[in-house]
């Protein structure tokens, strides 16, 4: 699904891919100006608010599966 796209492409593809499921469960999503460090959009479902941030891969497992791995690395420590 991400193949040939470079990680700013991934990252606003699986953003879109988020909002888009919200919205099609009745959420209302509401987008931040610039870029946010602590989520990249709020979903509300008429009772209360909830912060996404969304995490995309592009690795895919020998067995078809997608492989993530959840860690700080590098300088967003």
């Amino acid at each position: 699904m991400f193949v040939g796209l470079n990680n700013l492409e991934q990252g606003d593809l699986g953003e879109s891919i988020a909002r888009c499921w919200y919205e099609l469960h009745g959420h209302v999503v509401f987008i931040p100006t610039g870029r946010s460090p602590d989520y990249d959009f709020v979903a509300d479902d008429g009772e209360r608010l909830i912060r996404v941030q969304v995490k995309t891969s592009g690795s895919v497992t020998p067995y078809g599966r997608w492989a993530v791995s959840i860690c700080t690395r590098g300088g967003n420590q």
